[in-house]
Protein backbone atom coordinates (compact mmCIF):
# COMPACT_ATOMS: atom_id res chain seq x y z
CA UNK A 1 0.00 0.00 0.00
CA UNK A 2 0.93 3.10 -0.76
CA UNK A 3 1.74 6.33 1.61
CA UNK A 4 1.48 10.25 1.24
CA UNK A 5 5.50 11.60 2.55
CA UNK A 6 6.80 14.84 2.90
CA UNK A 7 10.82 16.00 3.05
CA UNK A 8 11.85 18.86 4.67
CA UNK A 9 15.89 19.35 4.46
CA UNK A 10 17.13 20.96 7.39
CA UNK A 11 19.94 23.78 7.07
CA UNK A 12 20.24 24.00 3.91
CA UNK A 13 20.00 27.45 1.84
CA UNK A 14 17.16 27.70 -0.72
CA UNK A 15 20.26 28.75 -3.18
CA UNK A 16 21.49 25.40 -2.78
CA UNK A 17 18.05 23.29 -3.55
CA UNK A 18 16.72 22.35 -6.59
CA UNK A 19 14.07 25.15 -7.96
CA UNK A 20 10.56 24.35 -6.09
CA UNK A 21 11.96 22.11 -3.21
CA UNK A 22 12.63 25.17 -0.56
CA UNK A 23 9.30 24.59 1.38
CA UNK A 24 9.99 20.81 0.84
CA UNK A 25 8.89 18.00 -1.21
CA UNK A 26 5.58 15.79 -1.91
CA UNK A 27 6.00 12.27 -2.56
CA UNK A 28 3.95 9.22 -2.23
CA UNK A 29 5.57 6.07 -2.53
CA UNK A 30 5.67 2.24 -1.49
CA UNK A 31 7.63 3.23 1.58
CA UNK A 32 10.52 6.06 3.06
CA UNK A 33 13.16 4.19 0.97
CA UNK A 34 11.06 4.26 -2.20
CA UNK A 35 10.49 8.17 -1.33
CA UNK A 36 13.92 9.01 -0.67
CA UNK A 37 14.98 7.46 -4.46
CA UNK A 38 11.91 9.67 -6.10
CA UNK A 39 13.43 12.31 -4.83
CA UNK A 40 17.32 11.88 -5.43
CA UNK A 41 16.51 10.73 -8.90
CA UNK A 42 13.87 13.13 -10.23
CA UNK A 43 15.10 16.32 -8.49
CA UNK A 44 18.51 15.96 -7.13
CA UNK A 45 19.95 15.32 -11.28
CA UNK A 46 22.39 18.27 -10.25
CA UNK A 47 22.05 19.74 -6.80
CA UNK A 48 23.58 17.21 -4.28
CA UNK A 49 21.25 15.28 -1.95
CA UNK A 50 21.75 16.97 1.65
CA UNK A 51 22.91 14.58 4.26
CA UNK A 52 20.06 16.58 6.68
CA UNK A 53 16.47 16.18 6.09
CA UNK A 54 13.11 15.15 7.66
CA UNK A 55 11.07 12.50 6.23
CA UNK A 56 7.43 11.67 7.42
CA UNK A 57 4.30 10.25 6.54
CA UNK A 58 1.52 12.59 6.14
CA UNK A 59 -1.85 11.85 7.76
CA UNK A 60 -3.81 14.45 6.81
CA UNK A 61 -3.19 16.78 3.69
CA UNK A 62 -4.98 19.68 6.29
CA UNK A 63 -1.29 19.12 7.59
CA UNK A 64 0.50 20.78 4.86
CA UNK A 65 0.81 24.62 4.17
CA UNK A 66 -2.55 24.92 2.92
CA UNK A 67 -1.69 28.73 0.91
CA UNK A 68 1.05 27.24 -1.03
CA UNK A 69 1.64 23.50 -1.01
CA UNK A 70 -2.07 22.84 -1.18
CA UNK A 71 -3.28 25.08 -3.59
CA UNK A 72 -0.06 23.78 -6.34
CA UNK A 73 -0.03 20.50 -5.38
CA UNK A 74 -0.71 17.36 -8.43
CA UNK A 75 -2.16 14.25 -7.46
CA UNK A 76 -1.01 12.37 -4.08
CA UNK A 77 -2.89 9.86 -5.07
CA UNK A 78 -0.88 8.05 -7.47
CA UNK A 79 3.11 7.58 -7.24
CA UNK A 80 5.53 10.12 -7.51
CA UNK A 81 6.80 13.98 -6.80
CA UNK A 82 3.27 15.86 -6.53
CA UNK A 83 5.14 18.90 -4.60
CA UNK A 84 6.95 20.92 -6.43
CA UNK A 85 4.37 20.46 -9.45
CA UNK A 86 5.97 18.90 -12.95
CA UNK A 87 8.13 16.21 -11.55
CA UNK A 88 5.72 12.95 -11.79
CA UNK A 89 6.96 10.03 -13.49
CA UNK A 90 3.90 9.92 -15.55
Amino acid sequence: MQKVYWINFNDIGMFNLPMGTGLGVGVTANDEADALEQTRSLLFRVHPFPASFEIKEVKHLDDLDQNHVRSNMENHLKRGIWYPPGFSYE
